[in-house]
């Protein structure tokens, strides 16, 4: 049975890592850690911002800019990176190049994007 707020051992967060290291999914990891799914995920999210490699296969198409506070640049609220900007990478991000398949307009097209990782700019938001 799930304990809420109870904190997290080091035992626990590694055998967590090995855990989602090897693919299960977080209904699993949360069974065997008597732990809720939300702090399952909440766990490997925190962590996974460390350790890219941490994160679940199926939600390695997902780039942590969503997340970012700076996604939207705004001036007013120094908002933006080099990325949501200018479209430049920014520098000492961990990112994979992925094309994608733009569907807007009469034709698809192709256009340039990136997957990224881990990024200094990050900041939750």
């Amino acid at each position: 049975m799930p304990t809420p707020g109870r904190p997290w051992t080091d035992a626990e967060v590694e055998r967590l890592r090995q855990m989602a290291l090897d693919g299960k999914s977080y209904s699993h990891m949360a069974v065997a850690l008597s732990r809720s799914e939300t702090a399952v995920k909440d766990r490997i999210r925190s962590e996974r911002l460390m350790n890219p490699e941490l994160w679940p296969e199926r939600e390695r198409n997902v780039s942590i800019c969503w997340d970012c506070v700076h996604a939207v640049p705004d001036p007013s609220k120094g908002t933006g990176c080099s990325w949501s900007v200018r479209f430049k990478p920014v520098e000492g991000w961990i990112a994979k190049h992925k094309p994608q398949v733009l569907y807007s307009g009469p034709v698809p097209r192709m256009v340039s994007s990136w997957l990224v990782l881990k990024c200094p700019k990050f900041k939750e938001g």
